[in-house]
């Protein structure tokens, strides 16, 4: 039997980043880690939304000269909904997600809101891939960089 219901999907992640600074000639390093849950309903035969909620932080590097590390908490919660397009395997599908920092020394507040438009490929029961278009709109810090960005992903499901 399967302790955790169908409608729940549970997060524990980390990821390491390496970016070139090719201004100072060093690479910066970061540690990120994350723990959330993903509610998931169908609303129709073909349409389902999820709710998800999550806490990530991120461990940087300052800069290539000093060890000092910086986190950084924020609390993401995302509202998503999925479109089953009749007998293919293709899920259209357009989210929210609002990014809500946790440890400002300034206030905690809405740092980002990251919009997604895109469509799912069910290769198998567990293998996905994931095409798309992506918008963050930064808000509330000091240089705000709005970006728009197309993505590839791939998820394996255990």
């Amino acid at each position: 039997a399967n302790a955790i219901p169908k409608w729940l999907d549970l997060e524990v992640g980390y990821v390491y980043i390496a970016d070139w600074n090719c201004h100072d000639d060093y690479f910066s390093h970061r540690h990120r880690y994350s723990l959330g849950f993903d509610l998931g309903h169908k609303l129709t035969k073909r349409l389902s939304t999820d709710l998800r909620c999550k806490w990530q932080s991120t461990y940087k590097k300052q800069d290539g000269k000093s060890f000092k590390w910086d986190p950084k908490d924020y609390l993401r919660i995302r509202l998503g909904f999925d479109y089953k397009i009749k007998k293919l395997p293709l899920y259209p599908h357009v989210s929210a997600e609002a990014f809500w920092t946790t440890n400002c020394p300034d206030g905690d507040h809405l740092e980002n809101i990251r919009y997604v438009a895109g469509v799912k490929y069910k290769v198998t029961k567990r293998n996905t891939i994931d095409l798309g278009f992506q918008y963050d709109d930064e808000m509330n810090v000091a240089n705000p960089k709005d970006r728009g960005m197309v993505f590839l992903g791939y998820k394996f499901k255990f």
